[in-house]
């Protein structure tokens, strides 16, 4: 029986047709630099218009374009930030940049904090009414119509501000548990029927738990579970925190339930969540059945 060994390619090794086209967010990473200075430079007229959205529908509409243009571009520069550091956690300088982008991202959201306190203060009914005195302002209709469903839990535009502030220190568990899952675990290599090693990794894993090869299957998922094994008490921390962050926003806002929190941001009663569950439940004897059949089958 022959054994080959193989390992996980570094980064910089692998063929560019298999990598994200990074390009066709920046180009590279200086204007990528540049768009960050670029909303650092904004940030200041942007809190120009705070307490004077209700002054007039072009105020508004010349307020919501420079919102709208600097949301979508910290949005690029967050995505390719997380992009360029999800794909090499080794990759120092990403990973820097990443600290960047969620630190720009919080300034941002405590700029912007005024907004939905003041139209919410503002009233439905006059600002559907500035909507048809500016062309800019109808596309907006549908935002409003959200942002009355959500204003029993907007906040004064004071906590508003603290909430975006949090973002970046909060954000921290995510990227704790990034690094330690992505650049500090390491996993075992699988082994298949015959012998031969077969790297483990998380970009890979889905992959080897479809294996043909029971062999494969079965060491890959004992590989990939150890090693979380291993660290069970660092994970179990990262999730309390992660858990404590969930109920202080939940608190914050007002809602009955981190679970009411999660779901109400895209209109999803809890009740249907619950049903769902309920359903699933009544119908796990079908489901066992149905992996009795098939383990006999295969």
């Amino acid at each position: 029986m022959t054994m080959t060994k193989a390992g996980v390619p570094p980064r910089n090794e692998i063929a560019k047709e298999y990598t994200w086209n990074a390009e066709s967010v920046f180009e590279t990473r200086d204007d990528w630099e540049a768009a960050c200075e670029e909303i650092i430079a904004m940030l200041p007229e942007i809190q120009q218009y705070q307490g004077k959205l209700s002054e007039g529908a072009s105020v508004l509409a010349d307020y919501l374009e420079i919102a709208d243009k600097i949301t979508r571009l910290i949005g690029k520069v967050y995505v390719y930030a997380s992009m360029s550091s999800a794909v090499d956690s080794n990759d120092q300088q990403a990973a820097a940049m990443g600290g960047k982008a969620r630190g720009l991202y919080g300034r941002v959201m405590a700029a912007t904090a005024f907004t939905d306190p003041e139209l919410l203060a503002i009233g439905k009914e006059k600002l559907l009414k500035m909507a048809q005195d500016d062309s800019r302002l109808p596309i907006y209709e549908q935002y409003i119509d959200n942002l009355f469903r959500t204003k029993n839990y907007v906040r004064s535009a004071e906590v508003e501000e603290i909430m975006g502030m949090v973002a970046d220190p909060f954000s921290t568990i995510f990227s704790l548990y990034g690094m330690l899952t992505s650049a500090d675990m390491k996993f075992d290599p699988a082994v298949d029927s015959n012998g031969n090693e077969i790297p483990v990794a998380q970009s890979n894993m889905d992959k080897l738990k479809a294996s043909a090869d029971r062999e494969v299957r079965r060491t890959a998922w004992e590989s990939y579970a150890d090693s979380y094994l291993s660290l069970k008490n660092t994970h179990a921390t990262t999730l309390t925190m992660s858990i404590k962050q969930d109920v202080f926003r939940t608190r914050v806002r007002g809602y009955q339930s981190t679970l009411e929190s999660s779901l109400f941001e895209n209109n999803i009663p809890v009740e249907v969540f619950q049903n769902l569950i309920d359903t699933y439940q009544r119908n796990i004897p079908t489901w066992h059945k149905y992996w009795r059949v098939r383990r006999q089958a295969l």
